[in-house]
């Protein structure tokens, strides 16, 4: 297996024929084809099948063609940096997960504003998802960089986990729990929000593939207030300020920062009488060749939370 070939599976899926991809690659189609057929010999499966609509991936195909979009990508990426002549055809790929929080959209429209728009090529890849997905994104060489949060009391052995894992972790800031409602919510006239006032309205809860949520332990947000029985499950960021800003609901964050600039009518309240803190911060894997662009997010991020 060489890295031509994974090229060639690459241009195929892409263009759906071999001939097609034959003039792309500037290769001769029996050429192609009998790369692919050793490829294939390697493997122990077949990678593509044939139909009257054109070529496509096998099962086993498409997953092969998913772990390697990004190892080639990743070597574009490194001979652009150090071969000493930028390709211009060769495009700046960042990959960022993270958990649900308003600032990283903030940050990054900065970031992009100073080092992505003026490029002639880029691809931006944004995943929103859960932490443990974010931690596994970024182990799985899914993602160049994570953002994640972990509660004070098991912090350490969390960290520990991703010294494991290989992840290296950079502190942001620390927090508290947020009540987060329209700016006309009955709640808003109160100077202080504790559990008892939140017990009334209607709870969303971001949803995960990773949790029960019909399990009273999940959704540490809301596990220490009690159930209102009025749940809702939400797995987008959006939705849930969409939901927010028409409703009585209430959503628990774990910061309130940039939630007001993105959404003005809505404001967050920290709860009053609630001892946990929550610890913020950047993840990557140590055996990712440096980034220059993901170097520069992560110091901007530094620079702007630290605050």
């Amino acid at each position: 297996m060489n890295l031509q070939q994974l090229r060639y599976v690459i241009e195929i899926s892409r263009c759906g024929s071999i001939n097609k991809a034959s003039q792309a690659l500037f290769v001769t189609q029996p050429a192609l084809s009998l790369a692919i057929k050793d490829l294939e010999t390697e493997l122990g499966f077949t990678l593509f099948e044939r139909s009257n609509r054109g070529i496509s991936t096998t099962p086993d195909g498409s997953i092969f063609l998913n772990s390697i979009r990004g190892l080639v990508t990743q070597v574009d990426q490194i001979k652009n940096q150090y071969s000493g002549n930028q390709d211009a055809s060769v495009p700046v790929v960042i990959r960022i997960s993270f958990s649900r929080y308003s600032f990283v959209s903030k940050i990054f429209l900065e970031f992009y504003s100073q080092c992505i728009e003026t490029l002639p090529l880029f691809s931006i890849e944004l995943n929103e998802v859960d932490c443990q997905q974010v931690i596994e994104d970024v182990f799985n060489r899914k993602s160049d960089i994570g953002i994640i949060h972990t509660r004070a009391t098991s912090d350490n052995i969390q960290k520990k986990e991703l010294t494991n894992k290989g992840i290296d972790f950079q502190f942001l800031f620390s927090s508290h729990s947020y009540a987060i409602f329209r700016k006309n919510h009955p709640l808003a006239t109160k100077s202080e929000i504790n559990a008892e006032d939140l017990i009334t309205y209607p709870q969303i809860r971001i949803s995960s593939r990773h949790t029960d949520y019909y399990n009273d332990d999940t959704n540490f947000n809301f596990s220490n207030y009690g159930n209102s029985g009025k749940n809702i499950f939400i797995n987008s960021r959006t939705l849930v300020f969409d939901f927010l800003s028409k409703t009585n609901a209430v959503f628990l964050g774990i910061t309130d920062r940039s939630v007001s600039d993105f959404h003005p009518d809505l404001i967050a309240k920290k709860m009053y009488g609630d001892d946990m803190i929550y610890h913020l911060y950047a993840i990557k894997l140590k055996a990712n060749h440096q980034n220059t662009y993901i170097d520069h997010f992560m110091g901007l991020l530094a620079k702007k939370l630290g605050k």
